[in-house]
């Protein structure tokens, strides 16, 4: 069991509210840095058997997480105090797939609190080569890249040994597969310009298409929700590019 700080964010919902009605909300932001500071180096250290280091831009993340709504402020804490807790209850020895999942969860969380700059470096044997990925998955090394090329997590390493053994395990399941995905294009959309970004949208929007013979979200899915399917990942996939595009050319056209 691992002492985390949950009451430590609900005071800092509080105390943002506080902060924000009385305009002293910049020593409570820095105390939210804090918090969060504190739980990437408690993650690296309870894991130091997996990972290496996590290089992380708090300042940044707290920049972002200013401009949010009070209402989307409170939101994400509750989604990281909702972490905290899985996280309290955690050891070093967790499955790959456990392991997976609280990583995946923060690094989302991170983006979502309006980080942009996270790198998690592994261990040596704590990754797989890409044949013994494609082995473990049992596809080719031709499917392999393409997984590559959609999202499955690889090691910022010149190594020949790139994919962290929990994405195997994350790969099968449809929910933190999807999510691996999400963070994957996040990034991507971090350092894509616009311009690049929406082309990149509308040829995977033009591939979900010809796939469901469909020409919008809606209609492949008519009668449905990410809820009552087997396998949700095209329905959030197809989902969340239609509203990635629709907020790139509101931005695109208010410039």
């Amino acid at each position: 069991m691992i002492k985390m700080p949950s009451a430590i964010l609900d005071k800092t919902k509080e105390e943002i509210k506080h902060g924000i009605d009385h305009r002293e909300a910049d020593a409570v932001y820095e105390g939210l840095e804090g918090v969060f500071s504190t739980l990437i180096l408690k993650f690296q250290h309870i894991f130091s058997n997996k990972i290496l280091s996590i290089n992380v831009d708090t300042q940044e993340m707290i920049d972002s997480f200013k401009n949010y709504r009070y209402t989307m402020q409170v939101q994400k804490l509750d989604m990281l105090i909702d972490w905290v807790n899985r996280f309290a209850i955690s050891h070093p020895d967790v499955s790959d797939l456990e392991f997976g999942k609280l990583k995946i969860d923060l690094e989302f969380l991170f983006l979502e609190f309006g980080g942009k700059h996270i790198i998690f470096e592994y261990k040596e044997d704590y990754l797989l080569t890409p044949k013994e990925t494609a082995d473990q998955l049992n596809i080719s090394r031709v499917t392999f890249n393409k997984y590559v090329r959609n999202g499955l997590e690889t090691a910022h390493t010149a190594q020949h040994k790139k994919v962290p053994k929990f994405a195997v395990e994350l790969w099968n399941n449809p929910a933190y597969s999807l999510k691996m995905q999400m963070i994957y294009q996040k990034k991507k959309s971090i350092s894509q310009s616009p311009h690049d970004r929406l082309i990149e949208i509308n040829e995977e929007i033009k591939k979900l298409q010809a796939k469901y013979s469909c020409e919008h979200f809606s209609e492949a899915f008519k009668g449905y929700n990410g809820d009552e399917m087997d396998d949700t990942t095209d329905y959030w996939h197809w989902r969340d590019l239609e509203e990635e595009r629709s907020e790139i050319l509101k931005e695109t056209k208010e410039k």
